[in-house]
């Protein structure tokens, strides 16, 4: 796999690392860009990385708001295998609550929103499946959570070629247990 991602400002490659992007965009089995801005050379760094989208290369995209927010996005769709979102990015791009009707809008194959305490929503072409979570009473750290369960759900969609819904029930079980850690799961012991 091949990810690349920076939520610090626009990303300023060399002509070596945009042909490292398009190479290693050729050989990744599974592909993943977060966090880029809509400033045009990430939307072209980002295309060369995720294109050639197929059954056995998979691209995923977890936006960041300021792309979310521009024109830029819709030029990545044809390249996605997945987005990822939360509750607060979908209703960005939907400009609507995220619904099992309104997740079929987006042109995506496979559509990932986490809801915060009342699940997810998964999109696998045209069926949708939801999760419920059971709620943890007093979470003492929330971030990371989602990003958890995200690569929970890569890890048993595509390496582990589980059922979308045993995928989602695997990527719920992963958030809570991140919600159920005692201290951030960044900081160490």
């Amino acid at each position: 796999g091949f990810a690349f991602g920076y939520d610090g400002g626009p990303i300023c490659a060399s002509n070596a690392q945009k042909r490292l992007v398009a190479r290693q965009g050729k050989r990744a089995d599974i592909k993943i860009v977060a966090e880029i801005g809509p400033n045009a050379e990430e939307l072209k760094l980002a295309e060369q990385l995720l294109r050639n989208a197929s059954a056995d290369k998979v691209s995923v995209l977890i936006p960041s708001r300021p792309l979310l927010q521009s024109s830029g996005l819709k030029k990545l769709f044809p390249h996605l295998t997945m987005l990822a979102l939360n509750e607060d990015e979908a209703r960005i791009l939907l400009k609507v609550a995220s619904t099992s009707k309104t997740i079929l809008t987006i042109p995506v194959h496979t559509v990932f929103i986490t809801l915060g305490k009342r699940g997810a929503l998964l999109k696998v072409g045209e069926k949708v499946y939801a999760a419920k979570v059971r709620p943890i009473a007093h979470p003492r750290y929330v971030g990371g959570a989602g990003d958890a369960a995200v690569a929970a759900l890569i890890y048993a969609l595509y390496l582990e070629r589980k059922t979308p819904r045993q995928a989602l029930s695997f990527s719920m079980k992963i958030g809570r247990a991140v919600l159920s850690l005692p201290t951030p799961y960044w900081t160490k012991k």
